[in-house]
C-alpha cells in the first residue's frame, strides 16, 4: 500500500514538473529592441526603426490548425507603412509604404498578424527596391513600447555606418 501511495506521489510529481518546463519554455520574456537592432546591423540586415501605422492590404496566406492557440497557424500579409523611418539613409516621412508581414509559431503558440490601424514603433528590414518586412514569432511583441534613452539607443543603431 506505501508503494502504491509512493508511486502515485512519483507520478503526480513528474505530471506537475513537465507541465511546469513546458509553460516555462515558451514563456515570452519581454524583447529588447537596441540589443535586437546591434544583432540586426552585426548580421548585415540594415535595420529601418520605423514609428507610425500599420494598414492591412490583403492576407496573402493563413495557416488553420486546430491543435493551435486559436485555430490559426503561420501568416503572411501584406500591409501599407504610413509614419516615420530611420535607417542609415536618414529620417524620412513616408505613406502607403509597401510591408510584409510573416508570422510563426512555436508548439500551439503563433503570432497574429497586427491589427488593421496598428500603430507604434516597430524594427524592420529592408525587402527589395521599395518594401519592407517584418517577421513576428511566437513570443515577438510588436509594436515596441519603448523609453526616451531606448529610443536614442535604436536611433543611433540603425543610422550607424557599416564599417568599411
Amino acid at each position: 500500500m506505501k508503494i502504491k501511495h509512493t508511486s502515485l506521489q512519483i507520478l503526480a510529481a513528474i505530471t506537475l514538473l513537465t507541465a511546469t518546463h513546458s509553460a516555462f519554455a515558451l514563456s515570452c520574456m519581454k524583447p529588447d529592441p537596441v540589443q535586437i537592432c546591434h544583432q540586426m546591423q552585426a548580421g548585415q540586415l540594415s535595420p529601418i526603426w520605423a514609428n507610425g501605422q500599420l494598414s492591412l492590404e490583403k492576407i496573402i496566406s493563413q495557416e488553420e490548425n486546430e491543435m493551435n492557440i486559436g485555430a490559426k497557424g503561420a501568416a503572411v500579409a501584406d500591409y501599407l507603412f504610413t509614419g516615420t523611418l530611420i535607417d542609415k539613409s536618414g529620417v524620412r516621412n513616408v505613406k502607403n509604404s509597401a510591408l510584409r508581414i510573416t508570422t510563426s509559431c512555436a508548439g500551439p503558440w503563433c503570432a497574429s498578424l497586427p491589427e488593421d490601424k496598428k500603430g507604434g514603433y516597430f524594427l524592420l528590414e529592408p525587402s527589395g527596391k521599395s518594401g519592407m518586412k517584418l517577421h513576428i514569432g511566437a513570443c515577438t511583441f510588436v509594436p515596441y513600447v519603448v523609453t526616451e534613452q531606448e529610443k536614442q539607443a535604436i536611433e543611433a543603431c540603425v543610422q550607424a555606418k557599416p564599417d568599411s
